[in-house]
């Protein structure tokens, strides 16, 4: 068996998800340098991470030799100058273009020429986070999900100018994980959570039209679809990360007036301070509010939203599948990954038939003219 050459991982961000994608690596032998803001986050993150290994030392999850290899291969800085030695610099910060780019331009004044810079970047093409004299050519977004260690598929996007040696070695580091991961190029950028938007934005559709609550939302897509509903994961991902993507989102869809109430709703909220289970409130209060409470309405409005959700999914599902990017049984389950469910829209597409969903989403075409609306092509053939 052939040794793989060992490569250096640079990890810049240290908010939950820059933390997470830590922690998940940390796991394996690669070298870490973890780029934090503050001296004072680098302080803390270390005191984090040392306590952590601390303890699986005690408890036994690490014999000594282990617990020595882990600290010594790990670096947490507040220093860019510190990620120069890095194979792949994979860069988790604020949602937000304009801080992208200036944190890249920086980077790249630091990295290497073989360096690859991926984006964990949810909603923004990569190709607009870099000018043409910035590396284009090993730049390309490695989205994970959110928890890294529970959601095993990560998103590989290209622009026009990644090259296939980068590609190559952002694939070689899935395989040496274990992730799951889809390719794609940034024109069908974010798929997976593309796919969820049409549902996501008319489940708030419905709550500002006083037909059902959030609670009642929720239960529904618990029972129906996913194990989380809508609401409450967005509570966890947080409202100022999920805004920023439902902006760039809608920005490519074909009618974003449709998306407009969810995000002028996430919007209102940030400018609260409301942005989920890290400030403590934000569609739900917490720790003593949740999404875990009784249904408010009725069992036909309760069969109505979910027929449409349910539609809206499979329909998304659908044209993405259409593009041709994708192969329908890696779609499934990467899909399936993405929303921790037992089964996905291909599988619920199987159970009802094209025809129920044709007809549920054509009459509402019919009434309002939206697009998102509008079946797929997929399910139009079969007419």
């Amino acid at each position: 068996m052939v040794q793989k050459a060992p490569i250096t991982i640079g990890i810049a961000g240290s908010g939950r998800m820059g933390e997470d994608i830590f922690n998940f690596l940390a796991d394996f032998d690669f070298p870490l340098i973890w780029l934090c803001v503050s001296d004072m986050e680098r302080d803390d993150r270390q005191r984090s991470f040392r306590k952590k290994i601390d303890r699986r030392l005690s408890a036994g999850a690490l014999d000594g030799p282990a617990h020595t290899r882990m600290i010594r291969k790990t670096k947490i800085t507040c220093e860019i100058r510190e990620l120069a030695p890095a194979d792949i610099v994979i860069e988790a910060i604020p949602e937000d273009r304009g801080i992208k780019r200036a944190f890249f331009k920086e980077l790249l004044k630091t990295t290497g020429a073989g360096t690859v810079i991926a984006t964990n970047t949810s909603s923004i093409r990569p190709s607009l986070l870099v000018e043409p004299d910035m590396g284009r050519e090993r730049f390309a977004g490695l989205h994970f999900f959110y928890p890294v260690k529970l959601k095993n598929i990560v998103e590989i996007t290209r622009s026009d100018h990644t090259d296939d040696r980068s590609m190559d070695i952002l694939r070689d580091l899935m395989l040496r994980t274990g992730r799951l991961f889809l390719e794609m190029h940034e024109s069908n950028g974010f798929v997976l959570n593309r796919i969820f938007l049409d549902l996501q934005a008319q489940a708030w559709r419905y709550c500002e039209q006083g037909l059902a609550d959030m609670r009642c939302i929720d239960s529904i897509v618990r029972e129906e679809l996913f194990p989380s509903g809508v609401f409450e994961m967005f509570d966890a991902i947080g409202l100022d990360v999920v805004c920023a993507s439902v902006k760039n989102y809608a920005a490519y869809a074909g009618d974003p007036s449709f998306y407009g109430p969810l995000a002028g709703e996430l919007a209102r909220l940030v400018s609260l301070g409301k942005l989920g289970r890290k400030s403590g409130q934000g569609f739900y209060r917490y720790p003593d509010d949740s999404g875990g409470g009784p249904s408010s309405c009725g069992e036909d409005t309760r069969l109505e939203i979910s027929s449409v959700l349910r539609s809206l999914y499979i329909n998304s599902a659908c044209r993405a599948l259409e593009t041709g990017a994708f192969a329908r049984d890696m779609l499934e389950r990467a899909i399936r990954e993405c929303a921790a469910a037992d089964r996905g829209p291909f599988a619920m597409l199987e159970e009802t038939g094209p025809v129920p969903v044709r007809e549920k989403l054509s009459g509402l075409y019919a009434r309002t003219g939206l697009s998102a609306y509008r079946p797929s092509g997929l399910l139009r053939g079969s007419e």
